[in-house]
């Protein structure tokens, strides 16, 4: 997803989420606290591209998407503060 789609349904992809989970019987999670969960899920994002990069043979076509991968990731960490109360 590009940042700007990031930035125009990332709330309303989240809803839908909540939505799903309460539709499957999760009751005791707010979507606030969905939205909290996904903003301070982010800082997992550097690590797995560092994993990743790692784990795979050098192409081309990989270091174009663990580099796009990045951005969005700190576009994303910018954006959102994870962490920050």
């Amino acid at each position: 997803m590009t940042t700007d789609d990031r930035r125009a349904a990332g709330r309303d992809i989240v809803t839908a989420h909540h939505t799903a989970l309460r539709n499957q019987g999760v009751t005791e999670h707010t979507v606030d606290e969905c939205w909290t969960d996904y903003v301070d899920s982010l800082i997992q994002a550097p690590l797995i591209i560092v994993f990743g990069c790692a784990a795979a043979m050098p192409t081309e076509r990989g270091d174009r998407m663990f580099m796009t991968m990045l951005e969005r990731a700190s576009a994303a960490i910018e954006d959102l503060n994870p962490g920050v109360l």
